[in-house]
C-alpha cells in the first residue's frame, strides 16, 4: 500500500479528472486518482464478495463519534471554511471509491484484523499500532503538526470503529465521512 501510494511505480501517477480546486490561500483539492490504488480498492471489493463484512445500524453511534471528534477539533484548530464545487464533489466520490476502500482494506482488514488474530493476549495493541502506522503514512500529506495530530485522531477513530464494531464498511464510511466533511467544511489540507 505504501508503495502504491508513493507514485514510485511507473505508470502510477495521478490521473486528473477535472481541474483542481484552489482556494485563496493556495490550498488545493484534486479530483484525481492513482491507478494502483484503484486496483487495490477493486481487489478488496472483490475479496469482500467472497468474505462479506457486516454493517449494522448499531455501528452508527460509534461512527458518529469517530467522525465528529476530528471534525469539531479541526473546526477549532484549522478553521471553518465551507465550500463545494464540481471538483470537490468528484474528489469526494473518488475518495470514497478508491482512497477509503483501499486504505481501510489495508489498515483495518489486513493489518488490524491480522494483528488482532496474532496478538490475542493484547487485544488493544493492534488498535494503537495501526493508528501509528496510519498517521505515519499521512506525514507527507499533513502540512503541519496540528494537521498530523488531527490525522492521528481520525486514524484512532477508524481503528476504534474496527475494534468495537468489526465492520469494514463502517470503517470505510467513517473514513469517508471525515474526509468529506474536511473537504467541504474545513481548510484543506489545513
Amino acid at each position: 500500500m505504501y508503495t502504491v501510494s508513493s507514485g514510485k511505480i511507473p505508470g502510477n501517477q495521478h490521473i486528473p479528472l477535472l481541474s483542481p480546486y484552489v482556494d485563496s490561500d493556495g490550498n488545493t483539492i484534486y479530483a484525481s486518482f492513482r491507478p494502483g490504488k484503484a486496483v487495490v480498492a477493486i481487489t478488496i471489493v472483490l475479496l469482500l464478495l467472497i468474505r462479506p463484512q457486516p454493517f449494522s445500524r448499531h455501528d452508527l453511534p460509534v461512527m458518529g463519534l469517530a467522525i465528529g471528534v476530528p471534525i469539531v477539533a479541526g473546526a477549532f484548530l484549522i478553521g471553518f471554511y465551507p465550500k463545494l464545487t464540481a471538483t470537490i464533489a468528484i474528489a469526494a466520490l473518488i475518495n470514497l471509491l478508491v482512497v477509503c476502500i483501499a486504505e481501510e482494506g489495508f489498515f483495518r482488514w489486513v493489518l488490524q484484523r491480522g494483528l488482532a488474530e496474532w496478538l490475542t493476549k493484547w487485544p488493544w495493541l493492534p488498535t494503537i499500532v495501526v493508528t501509528l502506522l496510519f498517521t505515519t503514512a499521512h506525514t507527507g500529506w499533513a502540512a503541519s503538526p496540528v494537521l498530523l495530530a488531527l490525522v492521528g485522531v481520525a486514524g484512532l477513530g477508524y481503528a476504534l470503529v474496527w475494534q468495537l464494531r468489526g465492520s469494514f464498511w463502517a470503517c470505510v464510511l467513517t473514513h469517508w465521512g471525515v474526509n468529506l466533511l474536511h473537504m467541504t467544511l474545513l481548510k484543506y489540507p489545513g
